[in-house]
């Protein structure tokens, strides 16, 4: 017996790899190929339909929650990646709970980081009486049997209920095995391991991996298998048909069978995620541990979602027989089928960023002759004064900076969006005082420089200055006002171009200071970045403009666009009020929202997260990532009613997606 995907395969090609080879081995057997067939046509026209914009880097953030160290935040997050499943009881969830799969399992996860310490204990002591009220999820329900006659019957979701119990106390079990008080305890040794250093950096006797993103996916599959391993195994006859292996048991087979090989497909889609999210959330933290430089190679994390939106395009196709089981929503349990489906979407968005890459050339020649003014003929051309994430010049400005040649400078800006409630003003504030109607607020300034009206506090950062932390300090410096928290990843981001003077602060450190006759004029492509931030106590008396501002207000919420100048500002308030977790944030601190700014109302534009992070590199082709990617097709998912809404297949006995 012959073994396909061996364990020998990890080592020589890296878990990225065995990925990729194994989904692409399978999907072209005869007998999976039948069922699941990659359009390649569809995939060139797609790929076609996608430039570097579409495929800005995702920003995926993180909840708003106070973690007193990293371990905490590696336990929540272990426990969060570990119970991502569900997606087959998606309907009774919305019947039974308000909640799609993944906003139970979201909930319950915070609410156990609340109410409890995450860790090896918590996870083998859990039980099933404790789901109802962690996630939400009934265990039974009432039943009429006859009018005024009632009963009582397990929940259709209690199946559910029973596999997170099951994967905490398997995880709770394995940690306490192994001497680890939490996930975190196997993080933080796996990866030193990996990387070839000791407790607190110390350096070991050997090279650290040039592979550490894909080695932790396969060391956490080999940890917790039950949990992380996202696998198939199959047995493929010599007549090239397969006979799937379900729950450990073997179906059954004919015995004239001769040759027989045992296939291995690998997806790990859990695990992928987890590895991703610790390089987003840690990286710039802890680059030594998790900066992982292979991070690009990893593969698209196909669940259920995915096939979805691949078929709605036309690059997967069906079968007659899958097709007929997927859209008249009947659930899937053939394996074969099931792994089928997520190994085809592996397989075609490899081929679409193929594609991408490709064409990437394209993209480098249309950037440097954008940045160098230069044709292919190498004739010079007029500098174009733009930036890719400001709005341009009006046609005078151009043509003086064209006629001056102005030297350009980038400048940047943080500030914050600061929200409170006039139903939590300070006690202490007497009559004479700002007056405030029951409403939430928002604070803004009007900078003595224009007298046209208000913006937000911002301003420039010292040197080594955090962009979050000098939107902090501008924004007390310049209102008196210290945010009671903020959040990091919730931001919104405009630019703009203007000619004018070198800027004081800048000016100040320049060599021709004070004389203002040299004081450069420049083309100035200005960014501004807001976060986020609320404030607990509204208090008008810690009111306080500082000398760059002639008046400070809080300004109810529904009439801050009218007082705000410029329009920047008002998509950006917009922008920030509309993301998940800032409308999290408010619905906990129960402050009321106008409605236009709520998701989905009128006027909503197509501003979000595709203009939040318009970054191109100087290598556009780095943008071609499977992250990327897979996070476009899920936001395009959004966009389209009838996949969105679509059961998919609904395979409720699997924990991997």
């Amino acid at each position: 017996m012959k073994a396909v995907g061996a364990a020998s395969n990890e080592e020589e090609a890296g878990m990225f790899e065995l990925i990729k080879t194994s989904t692409s081995q399978f999907l072209a057997l005869q007998s999976v190929s039948r069922h699941v067939k990659i359009n390649e046509e569809a995939v060139a026209k797609f790929a076609a339909t996608i430039g570097p914009k579409e495929l800005q880097s995702a920003t995926r953030t993180p909840f708003p929650l106070k973690f007193k160290d990293r371990a905490s935040e590696l336990n929540f997050l272990g426990l969060l990646h570990a119970l991502n499943f569900g997606s087959g009881y998606r309907e009774l969830l919305h019947q039974h709970c308000n909640r799609g799969a993944y906003e139970t399992i979201a909930h319950g996860c915070i609410g156990a980081h609340i109410s409890q310490t995450i860790n090896a204990d918590f996870l083998l002591n859990l039980k099933l009486v404790d789901i109802p009220q962690l996630f939400g999820i009934p265990l039974d329900m009432d039943v009429e049997i006859k009018p005024a006659i009632h009963s009582t019957k397990h929940s259709p979701v209690r199946p559910l209920a029973a596999k997170i119990v099951a994967v905490c106390n398997k995880m709770g079990r394995t940690m306490r095995a192994r001497q680890w008080e939490g996930f975190s305890d196997f993080v933080m040794e796996t990866l030193e391991d990996i990387r070839g250093v000791g407790p607190g950096g110390q350096s070991k006797q050997r090279k650290g991996s040039s592979r550490p993103a894909a080695d932790f996916v396969k060391e956490l599959g080999k940890a917790f298998p039950s949990v992380f391993k996202d696998v198939y195994e199959f047995k493929q006859q010599s007549d090239d048909s397969t006979n799937t292996i379900e729950e450990g048991k073997e179906n059954k087979q004919d015995p004239a069978s001769t040759s027989t090989t045992v296939g291995m497909v690998h997806i790990y889609k859990k695990a992928q995620l987890l590895v991703n999210e610790l390089h987003r959330r840690f990286k710039d933290e802890d680059p030594s541990l998790f900066d992982f430089e292979d991070i690009d190679n990893m593969t698209v994390c196909a669940d259920n979602v995915l096939p979805a939106a691949l078929r709605h395009y036309g690059i997967l196709e069906y079968s007659e027989e899958l097709g007929r089981r997927v859209d008249s929503r009947c659930p899937l349990k053939n394996r074969e089928m099931e792994c089928a489906m997520r190994a085809g979407s592996i397989v075609a968005c490899e081929m679409i960023l193929k594609e991408l890459k490709a064409r990437s050339s394209d993209w480098n020649t249309k950037k440097r002759r954008k940045n160098v003014g230069e044709n292919p003929g190498g004739k010079k051309l007029e500098a174009t004064y733009s930036h890719p994430k400001c709005r341009p010049l009006s046609d005078s400005d151009l043509k003086k900076a064209r006629e001056q040649q102005l030297e350009e400078l980038e400048d940047h800006s943080y500030g914050c969006i600061v929200l409170s409630s006039s139903a939590s003003r300070s006690s202490s504030e007497n009559e004479s005082e700002q007056q405030l109607p029951q409403h939430t607020c928002v604070l803004l300034i009007k900078p003595k420089k224009t007298s046209k009206g208000y913006v937000f506090p911002k301003g420039h950062p010292d040197p080594g200055e955090k962009m979050e932390d000098c939107a902090c300090r501008e924004t007390r410096e310049e209102t008196g006002v210290t945010p009671s928290g903020h959040l990091q990843s919730a931001y919104a981001e405009r630019g703009y171009s203007f000619i004018g003077k070198l800027h004081s602060d800048k000016w100040k450190k320049h060599a021709a200071y004070p004389d203002e006759a040299k004081r450069p004029i420049l083309v100035v492509h200005k960014i501004v970045r807001l976060y986020f931030a609320w404030c607990s106590t509204l208090n008008t008396s810690q009111l306080r403009p500082n000398s760059e501002a002639h008046e400070v207000v809080w300004v109810p919420l529904q009439e801050a666009e009218q007082k705000l100048t410029f329009q920047e500002d008002k998509d950006m308030l917009r922008e920030v009020l509309r993301t998940n977790q800032v409308m999290t944030k408010l619905s906990a601190l129960k402050w009321e929202i106008p409605k236009k700014y709520q998701k989905g109302s009128a006027g909503d534009s197509k501003q979000g997260v595709d203009n939040r992070r318009d970054d191109f590199e100087d290598d556009p082709s780095k943008l071609a990532t499977s992250d990327a990617l897979d996070f476009y097709l899920w936001r395009e998912v959004g966009k389209l009613p009838q996949v969105r809404k679509e059961p998919r297949h609904l395979m409720q006995d699997t924990v991997f997606y």
